[in-house]
């Protein structure tokens, strides 16, 4: 009767005051059916409770504002009577739809990972509350299988809280009642909630969700769905959506689900891989989803990362495979960009900017090479094609991707000018439209409480899909409305929506698009030994015979390829393995305790590595840790950034910024033997600090102004001296992400397809037929390691002079996932 297993988060932020816990999604999500207890779906109005409140795959707790320390637990049968010093204590049913639960949060939807608690089916839960020492609560949360259900009852309650909250808790007692009625007296529900008649009484008074009906001294709770108190069955029957009427490309629901048209039903596409997106799109391929990240994802279900900080308003090409987006990064050296995005495999192209101008740009077309857009600093209409050094006046006006008409509707992703249909979604005026045929509003339907969370979008240019709260049944509905008659329809019921897809506007909904003429000449040619494959043109030539086409096949043609050179002087990492390069051959130093690798650098005695760690709730949370060259690894903690090394490769210095229980602001010098650390408490800097160079005794940095600290100081001084150089050094030299040099910016960018480099404004081309650069890394001032591919070109690591712009072959098959910063100095640098 002990713990089977457990899970613990001790530094737990809530969303909007509330911790929650769902079911883990299983490995096949076909295997979890739709939800059996309309009670005791998420989506019921009533939330919280005093303490908390469990349904059907969540349980969430009223903890407020402040950091938890939040630990579950999955027992084998009922847990032993609690003793200490608990403030709370309340059991309540749980049903389980997958057998795994997992600590989430309120608009992060299912646990990302789970505790296996058995089966799925009943379970019985206890929460316990009391207050942490330094900050917040503690929480554990007990799980043992319970059959039959007994509704929830509370075991302790803490007598300084306040029951605001103790109509919701009535609530949860009935709606977990069998068929959501209950037959009780005043002095027993009381008893049940630890709480005065009177004050229950009170509640019962407030509750609009409950029907009491008392017969002398009994009375008869039953929880409802609507005031109308409809039958079941026809609630059911009108549950049932058409198949027909099933939007079009899909939405994101509130289980994190995408939902898609498929044989005229929805079904269940994939989880969303960015959490709760922003914006979804439908492309020619798919869809795009951005929120915690940008990924495109194919109808098959094949996902592609396009990156982490894009903005949602992208803009895409009339054929749907391109989209440009805009790029911002915040922090002492925030980056904004725009790209050109090819969407069928995430190459992007970078748009040059001239250095000390605001990026302030709002893109008004795209097609395959080039981007339109107004600069809204200078007011001048400007385009820019891959692979030119500048944007340029535009001297055509942008093409039109959405739809086309007198009285078509703008679309936020598919630019067009001068939409000729607007409209506007109101709660209370219902939606408001203007066209040719002039304004005119159509009130909602009767019974919609509120407007759903996700926005209204247009399905085609006469139907539009709203959102809403429907009174009737207190769930989410899908309303489809056709604006040139005001007629109302049902999209969708029973989903609560997140985000509803913008349609690709060149989809023909009445047939699938025809299969494309085959065309010979389009057909990739792999090459082999620096010729075409003759056995390829053979069967492009039968095949075209077969078609009907007068065609000859091209004789072969040879590829030449960049020499030979040596092999890559920097390591590399690849999934957690760490290569590094001594007396010239690849080592493998060890393998790092890292889950994602962001950066990671030579120092004196091993590599550090900058990354993420996955933590219990399914949340990433950053880490710094130094492999040696024993293989050993020096964790150096949580929260450092901007990492800098000095030229000696013995110091770093780092600036922590603390969101836990302890929050915490400071400028750190860490000595890598041991990890050691002098720390200068800083008022709240934010991304404003700087960090400018280091020794091992001192940190200069720019915060206002520029500064100078020294370990043993209570404070900073100022200083006009400048910082010491740990990096490159020279006329035009690279720029270092952790050896810092004053001065140096020559950082590195693709541009173009077929593709270019642009190296400090310089740009290089690359050898015919590379159609994408996936990395690259620096081996010293004069040499860029670039590992390139193309549908005519191997896969392989080139090396770049660009001194003289040669380049040769550093290896032909090179798994690198990320290299490693060298160190600048070779005097310095261990072999």
């Amino acid at each position: 009767m002990g713990v089977i297993a457990d899970l613990e988060d001790d530094e737990y932020w809530p969303e909007f005051g509330s911790v929650v816990i769902r079911d883990a999604w299983p490995d096949d999500p076909d295997s979890v059916g739709e939800p059996m207890f309309p009670l005791l779906s998420e989506d019921v109005e009533l939330l919280f409770g005093t303490v908390g409140r469990a349904g059907e795959g969540w349980l969430q707790l009223a903890s407020g504002e402040r950091c938890q320390r939040v630990r579950l637990e999955a027992h084998s049968g009922i847990p032993p009577q609690e003793s200490g010093d608990w403030l709370d204590v309340v059991e309540t049913p749980y049903r389980s739809v997958s057998g795994r639960v997992g600590l989430t949060s309120t608009t992060g939807g299912p646990a990302m990972f789970g505790m296996v608690i058995g089966e799925p089916g009943f379970y019985r839960v206890r929460v316990c509350r009391r207050p942490a020492p330094d900050d917040g609560d503690v929480w554990v949360v007990r799980f043992w299988p319970s059959d039959p259900v007994e509704p929830p009852r509370w075991l302790v309650r803490d007598p300084g809280r306040s029951l605001d909250g103790l109509a919701d808790d009535i609530y949860a007692v009935v709606s977990w009642a069998s068929g959501g009625r209950l037959v009780t007296r005043l002095g027993e529900l009381a008893d049940r909630l630890l709480a005065g008649p009177a004050m229950v009484e009170a509640a019962l008074a407030e509750l609009r969700n409950l029907t009491v009906r008392t017969r002398f001294r009994k009375m008869t709770l039953t929880a409802v769905l609507d005031e109308d108190n409809e039958d079941e069955d026809n609630e059911d029957e009108e549950r049932d959506v058409p198949a027909v009427t099933a939007p079009r490309p899909g939405f994101v629901n509130g289980y994190g689900a995408i939902m898609v048209k498929r044989g005229g039903r929805l079904k269940n596409l994939t989880q969303s891989p960015v959490g709760t997106p922003s914006a979804v799109v439908e492309y020619a391929g798919g869809l795009v989803l951005i929120g915690a990240g940008a990924t495109a994802l194919t109808w098959d279900g094949t996902m592609t990362y396009l990156g982490r900080d894009l903005r949602p308003e992208v803009q895409l090409s009339r054929d749907g495979t391109i989209m440009a987006a805009q790029e911002w990064r915040p922090g002492p050296e925030p980056w904004k960009s725009l790209h050109l995005i090819d969407l069928a495999d995430g190459t992007r192209h970078t748009m040059p900017w001239p250095s000390g101008q605001v990026l302030d740009v709002l893109v008004t077309g795209v097609e395959r090479h080039t981007v339109w857009l107004h600069d809204n600093t200078t007011g001048q209409d400007l385009q820019w094609t891959a692979g030119d050094a500048q944007a340029v006046p535009a001297t055509v006006p942008p093409p039109v991707s959405g739809w086309e008409g007198p009285d078509a509707p703008g679309h936020r992703h598919y630019p067009s000018l001068r939409p000729g249909r607007t409209v506007s979604v109101d709660l209370v005026r219902g939606v408001t439209v203007e066209d040719s045929a002039g304004r005119r509003t159509f009130p909602l339907p009767e019974g919609v409480r509120a407007l759903g969370p996700a926005r209204a979008v247009w399905e085609d240019p006469d139907h539009l899909l709203v959102p809403i709260d429907h009174e009737r049944d207190r769930d989410a509905r899908l309303l489809r409305l056709t604006v040139t008659t005001g007629d109302w329809g049902t999209a969708d019921a029973g989903n609560r929506i997140f985000a509803l897809a913008w349609p690709w506007p060149r989809y023909d909904p009445a047939a699938d698009p025809p299969e494309p003429p085959f065309r010979p000449q389009d057909v990739a040619m792999k090459p082999v030994d620096g010729t075409t494959r003759p056995e390829i043109l053979a069967v492009l030539a039968a095949m075209a015979r077969k078609n009907g086409l007068d065609w000859t096949p091209p004789e072969p043609v040879e590829r030449v390829l960049p020499p030979a050179g040596p092999p890559p002087r920097i390591g590399w990492l690849i999934g957690k393995e760490v290569t590094v390069i001594r007396d010239g051959r690849p080592v493998v130093l060890g393998t790092g305790p890292l889950d994602f690798h962001d950066h990671a650098v030579e120092v004196d005695g091993g590599v550090l590595i900058e990354g993420r760690m996955l933590t219990t709730s399914g949340s990433t949370r950053d880490r710094t840790v130094l492999l040696r060259g024993d293989g050993t690894v020096l964790d150096l903690g949580d929260g450092l950034r901007y990492m800098t090394i000095s030229r000696d490769g013995t110091t770093a210095a780092a600036h922590e910024i603390g969101y836990g229980r302890q929050g915490f602001v400071g400028l750190h010098l860490i000595d890598l033997s041991d990890g050691s650390r002098r720390t200068l408490p800083m008022p709240d800097s934010g991304p404003d600090l700087r960090i400018t160079g280091v020794s091992s005794h001192a940190v200069w940095f720019h915060w206002r102004t520029d500064l100078c600290w020294t370990a043993g100081d209570t404070a900073p001084r100022p200083t006009r001296d400048p910082p010491p150089a740990a990096g490159w050094t020279g006329p035009g030299a690279p720029w270092h992400r952790y050896y810092r040099t004053p001065g140096a910016d020559k950082r590195v960018s693709s541009v173009g397809r077929p593709a270019r480099l642009s190296i400090g404004g310089r740009k290089y081309d690359l050898p015919e037929h590379i159609d994408f650069v996936d990395l690259t890394g620096w081996e010293d001032a004069e040499h860029l390691l670039v590992k390139v591919s193309g549908f005519d070109f191997p896969s392989c690591l080139l090396r770049l002079d660009i001194t003289s712009g040669m380049v040769e072959i550093a290896a032909t098959d090179h798994p690198a996932g990320l290299f490693i910063w060298p160190r600048p100095d070779p005097d310095l640098s261990e072999n």
